[in-house]
């Protein structure tokens, strides 16, 4: 299987789906981080359901 993603907005600096009011510089970077990092996940998830389905 191949998983595709897409954001809301086509702007991939707009990665923040909250709001800024009660919510701490830690959630910022916490946020960026899992961004860089998703695209990763999702092709270990492809590999991880394929081996799966060979099994």
């Amino acid at each position: 299987p191949v998983f595709d993603y897409t954001t809301r907005t086509s702007d991939q600096n707009d990665i923040y789906s909250y709001g800024y009011a009660f919510t701490s510089s830690d959630l910022d970077g916490a946020v960026y981080s899992l961004s860089e990092v998703f695209p990763d996940m999702l092709r270990l998830a492809e590999v991880e359901k394929s081996c799966q389905l060979m099994a």
